[in-house]
């Protein structure tokens, strides 16, 4: 039995924690560095038309993983679990860095999002583990800030080593600080008590969702081709999406161990926040996949020049975390952070929309700026609103179920973009960007053409942010007391 105090911050668990944020760091990292290279790798190997997936696979990766992995790290210990993602995030890189075409790519980020949804799971839970109640808020903001870096230096790095080195490098620094993640962590994690479990993680339930949600994104990425490659996917995806999503209810409401209690599904200070989570990563991961391609293809610009594109929004993003989390923290009003920050995001994104080849660099770091700083406001107010509402001996799981609503929004944006991105180019266009050295040899006419098709995706993204306004109606004065896990 456990004393009252909690564990003792000493020099090793410090350690441990460490080690486990600079997993989630390279977990974030690996996310957000493609923004930037991703237009040098299709301008050598070709593949425009699969841009988006490249995004896609990684966020979906991610997003089916963390439910099992916390299921797994209950009933398995943490250590099992960190060094299984790590080594699974070692060998996607590894993959990704040998790719030859764009298919080798995406399974190589396939198998490195499994891995970071791993880490990223160890970093939530392991603070709880080692770190006693009084401090956790320092440590949870080091992990906001965290993340907010990470998020910020993926696009600089990528940018910088496509330019001045080769892109295959992207997927090789980051290995090295999966060894030393390793090391900080797995001494403490592996002597972490594991609680007795009756019953295991729910691989069918995790499954079934993976098929449902594969589908689904197939389906809506296949409505923006227009060739008959892909095109002539749509029905059979949208069957095997239905049938997944039915099976993977009829599983979570009869099984011992559901990946997320159903009681929690219809909780109604929940549904809301998670879903604003929702609009919050499709909108924030669709802007960050476009911005970077408005500035290397429309405006002609390098990788490098297209990294610092997204230094004014990630830091207007930062700037928005702190001045909401320290509002909420003294004042307890979630309402008014809630209602400003989904029409200044949306504004902000609106803006890309004017995007042309004659566009200005402040214009675009003005209302990529805003747009930031709207969905900053944003991301820990939802997660703190969910807390607050979530029954105390579910609190893992609610947490965990906003970070899993803001990773498959992020999945879903992007490949609704891409569709829409695809779509607007027309074929003649998307031919012309498909092949090795595309971007490099864009025309004017070429340039218009993109500029032309960002213009609905743009409109799309301002749509996403406005849409996060729904967190505003999980805020009452209810609480959680009728919760029921049946």
């Amino acid at each position: 039995m456990t004393g009252s105090r909690g564990p003792t911050i000493d020099r090793t668990n410090a350690l441990a924690v460490h080690g486990a944020y600079l997993g989630m760091f390279v977990a974030v990292l690996s996310q957000t560095v493609l923004a930037t290279t991703l237009p040098n790798i299709i301008e050598e190997i070709g593949g425009f038309e699969h841009y988006a997936w490249v995004f896609t696979v990684y966020g979906l990766a991610v997003t089916v993983t963390m439910p099992i992995a916390g299921q797994i790290t209950d009933a398995r210990g943490r250590s099992p679990v960190f060094v299984l993602g790590a080594t699974l995030f070692m060998l996607g890189g590894g993959l990704c860095a040998a790719s030859h075409d764009l298919v080798e790519l995406m399974v190589g980020r396939g198998i490195q999002g499994l891995g970071a949804g791993a880490m990223l799971v160890i970093a939530m839970v392991t603070v709880g583990d080692l770190i006693p109640a009084r401090d956790r808020a320092r440590w949870h903001a080091l992990a906001g800030a965290n993340f907010v870096v990470a998020a910020l230096l993926g696009p600089l790095i990528g940018g910088l080593l496509s330019e001045h080195g080769h892109w295959r490098l992207t997927f090789i620094v980051p290995l090295p600080l999966c060894l030393l993640a390793l090391s900080m962590a797995y001494p403490r994690l592996r002597r972490l008590h594991r609680p007795h479990r009756d019953y295991g993680p729910d691989y069918v339930g995790a499954a079934l969702l993976a098929v449902a949600l594969t589908a689904a994104l197939i389906a809506l990425s296949s409505t923006g081709d227009q060739s008959d490659n892909l095109s002539r996917l749509t029905a059979p995806s949208l069957v095997l999406m239905t049938l997944g999503f039915i099976s993977f209810v009829v599983r979570e409401t009869s099984t011992q161990n559901p990946l997320v209690p159903p009681g929690l599904l219809f909780l109604r200070q929940l549904i809301f926040p998670n879903a604003a989570s929702f609009f919050v990563g499709a909108a924030l991961f669709s802007a960050m996949m476009l911005l970077p391609l408005l500035w290397q293809a429309v405006l002609s610009a390098s990788a490098a020049g297209s990294a610092f594109v997204l230094v004014p929004m990630m830091g207007a993003l930062f700037a928005g975390t702190s001045a909401s989390g320290l509002y909420v923290s003294r004042t307890g009003d979630y309402r008014l952070v809630l209602g400003l920050g989904p029409p200044i995001a949306s504004l902000g994104f609106l803006g890309m929309a004017f995007v042309d080849p004659a566009t200005s660099v402040v214009f675009i770091a003005t209302v990529s700026a805003v747009g930031g700083f709207g969905i900053g406001t944003l991301l820990q107010t939802l997660l703190a609103l969910v807390q607050d509402a979530a029954p105390r001996d579910y609190l893992g799981v609610a947490t965990s179920s906003t970070q899993f609503s803001r990773q498959l929004g992020g999945a879903v944006g992007v490949t609704l973009v891409g569709a829409l991105l695809n779509h607007g180019l027309g074929p003649v266009d998307l031919a012309a960007l498909s092949g090795p050295n595309a971007l490099g040899v864009t025309n004017s006419e070429l340039a218009k053409s993109l500029a032309h098709a960002s213009q609905p995706v743009s409109l799309v993204i301002s749509a996403l942010a406005a849409l996060t306004i729904i967190g505003l109606l999980g805020r009452n004065t209810g609480d959680s007391q009728g919760f029921d896990n049946k």
